[in-house]
């Protein structure tokens, strides 16, 4: 695949992960890829950047097969569930709600 590059932004210590985007064939892809730490626990951006390229060939083969959704598509959808819920009727009151307390005599 000639089309794929990738952007691999800062480590995150606590989470041991590096934020990647891949972009194929004009569309992103993000997701958050372990980062190389190593046996003394520093960090590695060799090791790292060859997680990263294991990582790409995944996301290829997921692109190349249909099984992976591209950022916009997610946003595009998460977009279109929050239009639906924010149109969504609220439910009547007193329909299901809590029981009113009743003071006993």
């Amino acid at each position: 695949m000639s089309d794929f590059a990738f952007t691999i932004g800062e480590p995150d210590a606590v989470e041991k992960t590096v934020p990647v985007t891949f972009t194929i064939a004009g569309e992103a892809y993000s997701r958050p890829v372990n980062a190389d730490y190593g046996d003394s626990g520093t960090y590695s951006a060799t090791g790292t950047l060859l997680r990263v390229l294991d990582v790409g060939r995944g996301v290829i083969n997921q692109v190349t097969l249909g099984t992976l959704k591209s950022d916009d598509v997610i946003a595009a959808e998460i977009a279109e569930k929050q239009a639906e819920a924010a149109s969504a009727p609220e439910p009547a009151s007193g329909a299901g709600g809590t029981p009113e307390a009743t003071t006993g005599a």
